[in-house]
């Protein structure tokens, strides 16, 4: 019988989960970032930029630890609770 390794499941963060999209996609606006260019510096795919910024897909937390460096902001930056209007 042959041994398998066994795979650990990165952790993701879906757009129900309390990361705050719209201050990365804010911060991008500021410094007048493109996807492109984050995805560059972030090491990403440009539609994992793009996910992230919308909230629209499931996402491994180490890429979105990437993407939010990349974009220049400290992580619990993101993680801060959202002003309900």
């Amino acid at each position: 019988m042959s041994k398998r390794k066994s795979i650990k499941a990165k952790p993701k963060l879906t757009p129900d989960r309390p990361y705050d999209n719209d201050r990365i996609r804010a911060e991008m606006t500021l410094k007048r970032m493109k996807v492109e260019d984050v995805a560059d510096r972030a090491e990403v795919a440009p539609k994992t930029v793009s996910a992230i910024r919308n909230g629209k897909a499931e996402v491994q937390v180490d890429k979105l630890k990437r993407v939010v460096d990349a974009v220049g902001l400290p992580m619990e930056e993101i993680f801060k609770e959202r002003a309900v209007a």
